[in-house]
């Protein structure tokens, strides 16, 4: 059977106009394809330019920690060690000394689980001046103290004459 000349032109049209329509439907896949795609290269490009700050800003911190050492230090030096509260009695210690006072130092138990700072009872006596000097030298230790109370008491003169006193003060001492 052979198809007549019109039905050859319908045929070839409908087959024209399949194939245009499957042209147009893959292409658009292919668009959106290409554009899903282009959204993620897009996010992550995004993500590497967020790890990338990320990195600048750990390389900036680590630099900035490491050239600050000393002044870490430092501030560390401020507090006593929770671990370690010897040091700051021995500084205590090495004050009475140093300025020929007795001391006495009293740790002052705190209920208060939350708070790790240490309360000392300091009592020194001796020569009034010293006594003086010894409440000088603990306001100028390198640590972060406040003092909660604090009596002074004239005794009587001393045996060559010098006036004698006693300090009693309680101070909390911050830890880290």
């Amino acid at each position: 059977m052979s198809l007549s000349p019109f039905k050859k032109l319908i045929a070839l049209s409908v087959g024209c106009v399949v194939l245009v329509v499957a042209s147009v439907v893959i292409y658009w896949e292919l668009v959106q394809g290409v554009d899903g795609f282009a959204q993620q290269i897009a996010v992550i490009e995004l993500k590497l330019d967020d790890l990338e700050f990320d990195r600048t800003q750990a390389k900036t911190s680590a630099d900035f920690l490491e050239a600050n050492q000393a002044v870490f230090k430092e501030i560390n030096d401020f507090y006593i060690q929770t671990d370690r509260p010897v040091d700051f009695i021995e500084t205590l210690e090495g004050l009475g000394r140093k300025t020929q006072t007795s001391i006495l130092i009293n740790l002052i138990n705190n209920n208060d689980k939350k708070n790790k700072n240490f309360s000392f009872r300091i009592n020194s006596e001796g020569a009034e001046k010293n006594v003086i000097q010894f409440l000088k030298l603990t306001e100028l230790m390198p640590y972060v103290i406040t003092v909660k109370s604090l009596s002074f008491e004239h005794l009587t003169e001393g045996s060559q004459g010098s006036a004698r006193a006693r300090l009693s003060f309680e101070v909390t001492v911050e830890t880290l």
